[in-house]
């Protein structure tokens, strides 16, 4: 088992990047990219409170936006240029034009360049242990033409009954599946699971704890978990002596 934290409301970038770096049980980050109006790509979280919108980051300037919620990636893989922890990073899915047969060639041209921008930046950085996803397929299939370095992964919507092959998938909580999950494992791919609130941190436990068999104990042990609130899901599990 690994744990991941999730970047949340609760601290800005730069407070993060200090809880994670100090933290022993922390075994990496999980953040979100996106494109700003003049085309920096940046790791953001936005605040409810702020009225703050994703459309927000993407039509404004850097230069305009509230530094308390982004930071650029390329800074941020800078300071982090000797880390051995894992960096999980979503792709979010900019904004395109409403889908049209005139469109369509614009769509595609706008992802290229998308993601050609996040790879001029992450392959300057081969020596980090970062992997790249995205709920967009067709994101996906881009890193995967273009990103060589770096493991590319699929982050699943609950009741897709579709698969395409990438090396790592994100679940939710509540698609925990003990059959689908070991499968995936033994074809090698690595399995992480989204624990953001307390009702995910009880689908999990339940999972694993009360229903736990021996398939369950492997599933634990060789999955990442992604969590808003680390500590809280580490002192819980560490409490129970099957997994440490």
């Amino acid at each position: 088992m690994s744990i991941i934290a999730y970047k949340n409301n609760i601290s800005n970038p730069v407070n993060f990047l200090d809880i994670v770096e100090k933290s022993t049980y922390i075994n990496g980050m999980y953040i979100y990219i996106v494109q700003s109006k003049d085309g920096n790509i940046i790791a953001y979280s936005i605040d409810p409170k702020d009225n703050l919108s994703l459309e927000d980051l993407q039509n404004n300037t850097i230069e305009k936006l509230d530094k308390t919620c982004i930071i650029e990636l390329d800074t941020l893989l800078n300071r982090l240029d000797t880390w051995t922890k894992k960096i999980v990073i979503n792709v979010t899915p900019i904004i395109i034009p409403p889908l049209s047969e005139s469109t369509i060639k614009l769509i595609n041209q706008k992802n290229w360049e998308y993601i050609s921008k996040i790879k001029d930046i992450v392959e300057k950085h081969k020596n980090l242990n970062i992997s790249l996803h995205s709920t967009n397929r067709l994101l996906i299939d881009y890193m995967i033409n273009q990103i060589k370095s770096f493991k590319i992964g699929w982050e699943i919507a609950p009741n897709d009954l579709t698969y395409i092959t990438t090396d790592y998938y994100v679940l939710s909580s509540e698609m925990l599946n003990e059959e689908i999950i070991l499968q995936q494992l033994n074809l090698g791919k690595e399995i992480m699971v989204k624990v953001v609130d307390g009702n995910d941190l009880m689908l999990v436990f339940e999972f694993f704890h009360k229903n736990s068999n021996a398939n369950r104990d492997i599933i634990f042990n060789k999955t990442t978990f992604v969590c808003s609130y680390p500590e809280m899901f580490y002192e819980l599990f560490k409490k129970n002596t099957r997994y440490y």
